[in-house]
């Protein structure tokens, strides 16, 4: 038989726990009418910043491209010092599949293009760069566009004596060809039909 002491304990901590739920929870949920905000905010173009120079990438005609396509892309790299710049980007475009629900083995993205830019900017100069790709985007994947800066002998692509090594590259664009599936509808019977 429970006293009343029990029931006391027990209630008071189950206001407690209810007090500190809704303290920490209702906050979000009083907000949630903000989230235009959020959605209305533009998302930084991603920037390669390599030997003092920033570089970007953008699909030229600003388009969106689908399977099918051989992309356009335009580089457009800045100098933002006061010093002449030689350096070397490389650009490469990978497709990535959807992952296999029944295999335990990783799709690993696939190489579909790539080229290395060797770039000589001035003083506080910019360039634009039009890349034009060989490789026709498959259907069903997720395509990624990174931009690397090539270390070693990077005026030139393939050397002997001084291969180009490659450092982090930062994922420029991405692009998905996934087509979605339609959801598979009931079957009329066939007596519903008229049959």
């Amino acid at each position: 038989m429970m006293k009343t002491n029990n029931f006391t304990a027990i209630g008071s901590a189950a206001l407690v726990t209810a007090t500190l739920t809704v303290a920490l929870f209702l906050p979000g949920f009083v907000n949630a009418g903000n989230d235009s905000d959020i959605a209305n905010a533009r998302i930084a173009q991603p920037k390669l910043v390599s030997h003092g120079a920033q570089l970007t990438l953008a699909a030229a005609g600003n388009r969106v491209f689908k399977a099918g396509d051989a992309p356009v892309f335009e580089l457009t790299a800045t100098n933002t010092t006061s010093e002449a710049k030689e350096l070397s980007v490389r650009v490469y475009m990978t497709a990535s599949a959807p992952q296999n629900r029944m295999s335990r083995m990783i799709s690993f993205p696939a190489n579909l293009w790539e080229k290395t830019c060797a770039l000589s900017l001035n003083p506080h100069e910019t360039k634009i760069i039009t890349l034009k790709t060989d490789a026709k985007l498959p259907a069903n994947n997720t395509i990624d566009v990174l931009l690397a800066p090539v270390a070693g002998n990077s005026s030139v692509e393939s050397s002997a004596q001084s291969p180009a090594t490659y450092s982090l590259p930062i994922v420029a664009l991405t692009y998905s060809t996934l087509v979605s599936t339609p959801e598979p509808s009931e079957a009329t019977p066939a007596s519903s039909r008229g049959e």
